[in-house]
C-alpha cells in the first residue's frame, strides 16, 4: 500500500481505556470507539539524548496547543527495548487521516514554525520510520468496556511477526489464548492492530493499557498454572504447534506515557491535571528550540 507518509505524525486521538480509541474532533469525553486505523511515528534517540529529545518535543506540543489545532496525538517513550519515542494517531478511516494531514498541512504558520524548529529535533534521533496499521476486532480482547486512556500511564505493546501465509493458523493461536484467559479469568485486555505500510508483511501489534506496573505482579499468577490449567495439555500441545508453524518471532515492549511530549484532549487533562499538564520542561540554552525536522520520507527506519 502507499500511503503518503505525511500524514502519519499528526491526528485525532482520544482513547479509552485499555483500547485505542480516536476523535476526530476535539474530544468531549474520555470514551471514544478503537479507531480502524492508526499512525505510529516511531523515533529512535540517540544515546544519552532522551532527556534533550523530550524538551524539543515537548515544544511541537505547545506550538499545537497555542495553534488550537483540533487533531491530537499520544507520545510515549520506551522502557524497555531501543530508546524509541512513538507518537500515536488515530483515524475512523483513511479519508479520515488525509482530512487530517491536509487540515495541518494547510495551517502555513505552525509549518514554518516546525520548519524552524525541525534542526534540533534530527541532531537528538538516529533514524525513524512510520507505520500504518488497521484495527483488527477478531484478534482483540475485551477491549470494550474499559477505564480510561487519560488514567492509564503504561503500554504494554506485544509485537508479532506471522509468517507468509500462516495468519489463519495464527489466528487459531488467539482464539485458544482468549478462551483460556477468560476461563482463567485473567483480566486482561488489549486492541490489535495489523500493519499495512511500514513493516513487514504480517506484523501485528498488540496494545494493552496500564495504570500502574503492579498488573504484572498478578500476572505472574494468572499467566503461569492457571492459565496453564486452563488451556489444557492438549491446548498446550495445539498452541505450540501452531506457533512452531506460523510465528516468526514476537516482541514485548513497555512504553510509559509522556505527558509532555503529547497534544491530548481537554477531557484527559481535566481527568488528571497534575499528570497532563506537567509543568514546562526548561528549553536547552545551547540552542535546543530551533526544532523537529519533518516527519517525511527521507529518513530511512533501522531494522526491527
Amino acid at each position: 500500500m502507499n500511503v503518503s507518509v505525511r500524514f502519519l505524525f499528526m491526528a485525532a486521538i482520544a482513547l479509552s481505556g485499555a483500547s485505542l480509541a480516536i476523535a476526530q474532533q476535539p474530544a468531549s469525553a474520555d470514551s471514544m470507539p478503537v479507531p480502524k486505523v492508526i499512525t505510529i511515528t516511531r523515533e529512535y534517540v540517540k544515546p544519552g539524548r532522551t532527556g534533550e529529545h523530550a524538551k524539543v518535543e515537548s515544544t511541537f506540543a505547545r506550538a499545537f496547543a497555542q495553534a488550537n489545532v483540533q487533531y491530537r496525538y499520544l507520545a510515549m517513550a520506551s522502557i524497555t527495548g531501543p530508546d524509541e519515542a512513538w507518537f500515536i494517531s488515530g483515524y475512523d478511516s483513511f479519508a479520515d487521516m488525509e482530512k487530517a494531514d491536509t487540515s495541518i498541512m494547510g495551517n502555513a504558520a505552525l509549518m514554518s514554525q516546525f520548519d524552524r524548529m525541525a534542526p534540533a529535533d534530527g541532531d537528538l534521533l538516529s533514524g525513524s520510520d512510520r507505520i500504518i496499521a488497521s484495527y483488527r476486532q477478531d484478534l482483540s480482547y475485551h477491549s470494550e468496556g474499559s477505564d480510561s486512556l487519560a488514567q492509564m500511564r503504561y503500554f504494554d505493546v506485544d509485537i508479532a511477526h506471522v509468517r507468509p501465509g500462516h495468519m489463519k493458523e495464527y489466528e487459531e493461536i488467539i482464539k485458544l489464548f482468549k478462551a483460556a484467559s477468560d476461563k482463567a479469568n485473567t483480566g486482561d485486555h488489549f486492541e490489535a492492530f495489523e500493519v499495512q505500510s511500514g513493516a513487514p508483511e504480517g506484523t501485528i501489534l498488540f496494545f494493552s493499557g496500564r495504570k500502574s506496573l503492579a498488573i504484572f505482579d498478578q500476572f505472574q499468577e494468572t499467566y503461569g498454572k492457571k492459565f496453564d490449567d486452563a488451556l489444557g495439555e492438549s491446548g498446550q500441545k495445539k498452541m505450540r504447534e501452531l506457533q512452531a508453524a506460523s510465528v516468526e518471532r514476537e516482541e514485548d515492549r513497555l512504553f510509559a506515557f509522556s505527558p509532555r511530549m503529547s497534544y491530548v484532549p481537554d477531557s484527559w487533562i481535566k481527568a488528571d491535571p497534575s499528570f497532563w499538564q506537567p509543568k514546562p520542561m526548561a528549553a536547552n540554552p545551547a540552542g535546543g528550540m530551533r526544532a523537529r525536522k519533518k516527519k517525511d520520507a527521507t529518513a530511512a527506519p533501522p531494522a526491527q
